[in-house]
């Protein structure tokens, strides 16, 4: 999953031109309003500036009925620089013993954040899949056992996948709550 960000991250910055005094990191620790919308998702069209925690709290009842409620825990690929965030994080099955749940969620802020966001984008849904409803444009898919939603939500896109205890399980329970799920990933993020 590192690789496909890496290779995603340096298209984006490519395609965008982002750099110079301009590009302001996030700032979670700072106030703002965290919006949510349908599912719990933040509302099309919007700029965001960060996520309220360094990991979101996933608070829906699919995740608390998914065992992966609470707080997320950052994982290695987690970095904050003057271009973007990449906020990866991870919510239970850390044994391997029940679901979890794995996010890249990527936020642009500054002057080209949209420009970075769209570019990524348009990395992302290369992979296709099944439009569902959350963010600005969703996309659902199966992948090597997981149920993998890629959203774009104004400059912020995302990776979320649920993933099963075990291969060969069967997905169907986490495809029923992708979408809030996702939704619930999305809704801590601080407009700005």
């Amino acid at each position: 999953m590192r690789s496909t960000y890496l290779v995603v991250t340096a298209a984006v910055l490519v395609l965008a031109g982002c750099s110079g005094p301009d590009a302001v990191p996030a700032d979670p620790a700072a106030s703002g309003s965290v919006a949510g919308g349908p599912q719990g998702s933040p509302s099309a069209g919007r700029h965001w500036k960060g996520l309220a925690a360094q990991c979101p709290e996933l608070t829906g009842d699919a995740a608390k009925d998914l065992g992966v409620g609470g707080a997320g825990v950052p994982g290695d690929g987690y970095q904050t620089n003057q271009l973007f965030t990449r906020a990866a994080c991870r919510w239970g099955g850390a044994d391997g013993t029940g679901n979890a749940v794995e996010a890249d969620v990527g936020i642009y802020p500054g002057k080209n954040g949209q420009v970075g966001a769209d570019a990524a984008w348009q990395v992302l849904k290369g992979f296709s899949g099944t439009p569902v409803p959350v963010g600005d444009e969703a996309l659902l898919n199966d992948e090597l056992g997981a149920v993998v939603v890629r959203v774009r939500s104004g400059n912020v896109v995302a990776t979320v996948r649920l993933i099963p205890p075990s291969r060969g399980t069967d997905p169907a329970p986490l495809r029923k709550s992708a979408v809030a799920v996702t939704g619930d990933v999305l809704d801590d993020l601080v407009e700005g």
